[in-house]
């Protein structure tokens, strides 16, 4: 093997390095993330919390978008010189200092990816913290359990001594355990984001809506007439009724049952739930779609 051949070979091994490095967007992809997620939550909320976490996001993208450029150009920097001094050594073909320098370049290149990555986790952790304080669901950007038990808690207080004009709209999927195992996790997704969009083209706004797990939505109409929230469940019935899911050529096959809840003096958030969830437990084996007064 000649100088020429053997330089070749080295400059191949460390632009393939450089190029690893170069298309890991780990950290884009936190950045990323962490914006989309803020902002719905933001988009849904004007209160100081909301604002707060804002504030505290914005801080952390800021400090994430300098650790991505700062790590670019540090691996720039390290990667050309230590090019040029590989090179020199190549050219003169002083093998204990070419292994020097390539024993520098790893080392010095292992200490900034391993300061990198824990930068990442640091922000990484902050993501999760913020998604477990979070009112919002990530899949459809609905308002999630967390902001239901809040917001029904709410409500319920002043309910203590007296019936409230308050209906509560929940949309079921019928024997969800053999749907999720016939269709799987992907077309369980593909269905949620469906009901999700159907219902709100049917609610009004001031109607929140809430998905509280992967087969169950919820709607509360406060100071509301039942007669308003049955309108709203027949529009969706009926809707469910005309259109299907197709998914991948797949005729996605699910039946749902909406029970409307009127409340009741004393109600809590738990009975309410519990009266829904022997309801639904009857009639979660239906094979159409189905509104029942509770």
């Amino acid at each position: 093997m000649n100088i020429d051949q053997f330089k070749d070979i080295v400059n191949k091994h460390l632009n393939n390095t450089t190029s690893l490095i170069e298309d890991n967007n780990i950290d884009t992809q936190v950045v990323t993330y962490f914006i989309t997620a803020i902002l719905d939550e933001f988009k849904l909320s004007s209160n100081k919390e909301a604002i707060e976490k804002f504030k505290t996001c914005i801080d952390s993208i800021k400090e994430s978008l300098a650790i991505y450029a700062q790590s670019n150009e540090n691996l720039d920097t390290l990667t050309k010189d230590n090019f040029t001094k590989i090179n020199d050594s190549i050219d003169s073909l002083d093998k204990s200092e070419l292994k020097k320098h390539f024993d520098e370049f790893h080392n010095r290149l292992i200490t900034h990816i391993n300061d990198a990555n824990s930068k990442i986790k640091e922000i990484a952790t902050k993501i999760n913290h913020l998604e477990e304080n979070s009112q919002i669901d990530k899949l459809t950007k609905l308002f999630n359990m967390k902001a239901l038990k809040e917001d029904l808690n709410i409500i319920l207080m002043h309910g203590l001594d007296k019936k409230l004009d308050l209906n509560i709209l929940t949309i079921n999927i019928n024997n969800f355990s053999n749907f999720s195992t016939i269709y799987g996790q992907e077309i369980v997704k593909k269905t949620n984001l469906f009901l999700s969009l159907v219902i709100k083209s049917l609610v009004r706004k001031e109607n929140r809506i809430y998905r509280v797990s992967d087969y169950r939505f919820v709607i509360i109409f406060n100071r509301s007439h039942t007669d308003d929230t049955t309108n709203s469940a027949k529009r969706i019935l009926n809707h469910l009724n005309k259109n299907r899911v197709i998914y991948n050529n797949v005729d996605v096959k699910f039946f749902t049952t909406l029970i409307i809840y009127s409340h009741q003096k004393g109600d809590t958030f738990n009975n309410i739930f519990e009266k829904i969830g022997n309801s639904f437990s009857a009639l979660c084996f239906n094979e159409n779609n189905t509104i029942v007064n509770i």
